[in-house]
């Protein structure tokens, strides 16, 4: 990663409310955001492979504040490829169908979302990494009636 890269990243993660991370990181910064930067570059190679485009997190911020904050939550920059994919997915517009998260203390978790494509599609992410469940806590809850809707992926204030 360049100098360049490295201050792109930085500002980017200024600019979605992180400037706390990179403060928190001190002297082991610039370790960080290479390990930061190869996530995100992991997603995006990842993400080209399945759909055939190249999503850009850094674009996004800047044109579409509220969902590039969203990406970049430090949630979502810790969770695995799939789960990072699966949040992209949502902020292109896709619905939370399903979420079925198992927890016992004495087994190992997992975390399954099935996603419903603007076109009826259905897709389906699942994972056992534990930085996964944290991307939870960042879809937004509709009530409607009796039912509750998760709809969305919102950067946490």
């Amino acid at each position: 990663m360049t100098i360049e890269d490295e201050s792109h990243l930085e500002s980017a993660l200024s600019d979605a409310g992180l400037a706390w991370l990179v403060r928190y990181w001190g002297d082991e910064k610039a370790k960080f955001l290479q390990e930061t930067a190869q996530k995100i570059s992991d997603f995006v190679e990842e993400f080209a492979l399945r759909y055939k485009e190249r999503p850009d997190p850094f674009r996004l911020l800047q044109e579409n504040a509220v969902k590039g904050r969203a990406f970049f939550q430090f949630d979502t920059l810790v969770a695995s490829v799939e789960m990072k994919i699966m949040v992209w997915r949502i902020l292109q517009g896709c619905d939370v169908t399903r979420v079925e998260f198992h927890y016992d203390r004495d087994s190992k978790p997992s975390l399954e979302v099935e996603l419903r494509t603007p076109y009826g599609e259905r897709e389906n992410y699942a994972s056992d990494y534990w930085a996964d469940f944290r991307v939870l806590r960042h879809f937004g809850t509709v009530k409607t009636g009796d039912t509750l809707r998760l709809e969305g992926y919102y950067a946490v204030k």
